[in-house]
């Protein structure tokens, strides 16, 4: 190995290194931008993929019986909104929540130069998808702050890979 604080992985001294520590080659510092920027996005697209086949089923299951009580929903629920049933929520939650973090995962894996804007506005889809939801038929279940969670964490991620993606 280098010496203390050097980041080449071949013998070398203090007087020869020129990847200390702070003072990194370009190169050295793009192929370290490089990596940190594919972990998110594979993290990014592994939220996303958890996040979509979650949801699948959840939009098959409202969409098949759209009374929802396959789900252990109640129309009742619904009363302050505008939908008398599941159906409407459950083609959007399975075609937007649901394949459409499916096909940003695809985004993701990628590397799409588009990728964190993707995730970001998927992301903020599912929380104001939550939000909604929340505001017409309460707080039903601990998956809606769970989802808000994810959404958020989805938003972030989408940042963090347009800088990197961008930037590089």
């Amino acid at each position: 190995m280098g010496s203390v604080g050097c980041l080449q992985k071949r013998p070398c001294s203090a007087s020869q290194c020129t990847a200390t520590i702070g003072s990194m080659t370009p190169a050295a510092e793009k192929n370290t931008s490089n990596r940190r920027a594919r972990r998110l996005r594979m993290g990014q697209g592994i939220l996303q993929v958890l996040i979509g086949l979650g949801v699948v089923g959840g939009g098959i299951g409202l969409v098949s019986n759209p009374s929802g009580a396959n789900l252990g929903f109640r129309v009742e629920w619904l009363a302050g909104s505008p939908f008398s049933n599941y159906l409407i929520p459950g083609i959007a939650l399975l075609a937007v929540n649901g394949l459409g973090s499916l096909a940003g995962s695809m985004v993701s894996f990628a590397g799409k130069r588009f990728a964190g804007e993707t995730a970001a506005a998927l992301g903020l889809f599912m929380m104001a998808w939550i939000a909604v939801q929340m505001y017409w038929i309460g707080l039903s279940s601990w998956l809606q702050p769970l989802f808000f969670g994810l959404g958020l964490l989805e938003v972030v991620l989408g940042f963090c890979v347009r800088r990197d993606l961008h930037s590089s």
